[in-house]
């Protein structure tokens, strides 16, 4: 099974998605459905050893290497490691590795809104669904299935303008995570041709 990962790669709390797009769903009977798999959340962790961690989990599941999206700027910081650039170190492994500098796509906003409408669409669709293993198997609010609970935006203090984006802690990577790869697999007006 060709399994995408969308990879935020923080050295202090990296995470990973593994996911996998369908065409054309006949559980769900949508079109363009998201499944997550599995994820991968621990906590200073560099890129060389999170690498080991994304080959055994692939291989315990029988899955085959297809994209890692990133958000731009993640993937050319360099790894505290080697001092290479995320991306290099990821094609280096064998990935296909894929992130957008359009504007429209890196706003974290648009992002979000983007995971929402897979969630429900204006049609009332749903077209993003998590595995229940995930649930099930959740033991932090930086598990994807606890991160959507703890997703928030930070209070407005009087007299201050509303902040733009949602806090970033401990919920914050696995979701962008999974923004990353919404973002790189869909656009406004669909699928992307990758």
């Amino acid at each position: 099974i060709p399994v995408d990962i969308g990879m935020d790669p923080g050295v202090v709390a990296p995470a990973v998605v593994f996911s996998q797009h369908l065409p054309y769903c006949h559980k769900h009977g949508v079109k363009d459905c998201l499944h997550v798999l599995d994820e991968i959340v621990v906590d200073d962790t560099p890129l060389v050893k999170m690498l080991a961690l994304i080959a055994d989990k692939m291989a315990r599941r029988g899955w085959k290497k297809n994209r890692v999206f990133l958000d731009p700027f993640g993937g050319n910081s360099r790894d505290q490691v080697y001092g290479l650039k995320v991306s290099e170190v990821l094609e280096t492994a064998g990935f296909d590795v894929v992130f957008s500098y359009d504007p429209v796509e890196t706003n974290i906003l648009n992002g979000i809104e983007s995971v929402r409408s897979r969630l429900f669409n204006v049609d009332g669709q749903r077209r993003l669904f998590i595995d229940t293993a995930l649930k099930q198997n959740a033991t932090s609010s930086r598990n994807l299935t606890r991160a959507f609970a703890g997703y928030r935006w930070p209070e407005r203090k009087t007299g201050q303008a509303a902040k733009n984006n949602p806090v970033h802690d401990e919920t914050s990577h696995v979701m962008d995570a999974l923004r990353y790869t919404v973002v790189n697999l869909f656009s406004a007006g669909g699928v992307k041709i990758l």
